[in-house]
């Protein structure tokens, strides 16, 4: 049980931000991490997967922009959490499904475009739900979550598709 006065969240609060942030990390940078077995796969040349793999950056770019902090202002941290956690989720499954290179480039843009609000939604979180003084524990474990998620989806995806010849 943790007092009312306590600056340091509950562990349970504290391991499902990270969790959470580092899940959302591996699963996100999967794309990246298989961009190459795109041109293995479905026969795509070296230019169509570049091609792809800047629309992923434009989209990023772009969600950042225009779209990464406004729903959350408008809706909520969890809200926003939980509805871009499903509009990202139907378009990796649409871009999945899809042996045409257009259609595949603008559902990995619209998935990256979309998934661009998920940090400011876990600060939105830290800012609601944390006193002032664990404040800093919070965005702390982000940046934990955000490297080693990154770190552990490149290992393991590179791991997977390691057999491919990398260009």
């Amino acid at each position: 049980m943790v007092d009312a006065g306590s600056v340091v969240p509950p562990l349970d609060r504290r391991l499902l931000l990270l969790t959470t942030y580092l899940l959302y990390i591996v699963v996100n940078t999967v794309s990246s991490s298989l961009m190459p077995s795109i041109q293995t796969d479905i026969g795509f040349s070296l230019g169509t997967v570049a091609r792809i793999s800047s629309a992923q950056t434009l989209a990023q770019m772009f969600g950042k922009i225009c779209w990464g902090g406004w729903p959350v202002s408008a809706f909520g941290g969890t809200r926003t959490y939980a509805g871009t956690m499903l509009i990202l989720g139907a378009f990796v499954a649409c871009y999945t499904l899809s042996p045409s290179a257009a259609v595949l480039g603008t559902f990995v843009f619209c998935a990256e475009f979309f998934s661009t609000s998920t940090f400011p939604c876990h600060v939105q979180i830290i800012r609601g739900h944390w006193s002032e003084a664990g404040r800093p524990d919070g965005f702390w474990l982000l940046g934990v979550a955000s490297r080693s998620g990154d770190v552990l989806s490149k290992l393991g995806w590179g791991a997977l598709v390691g057999s491919l010849r990398w260009q």
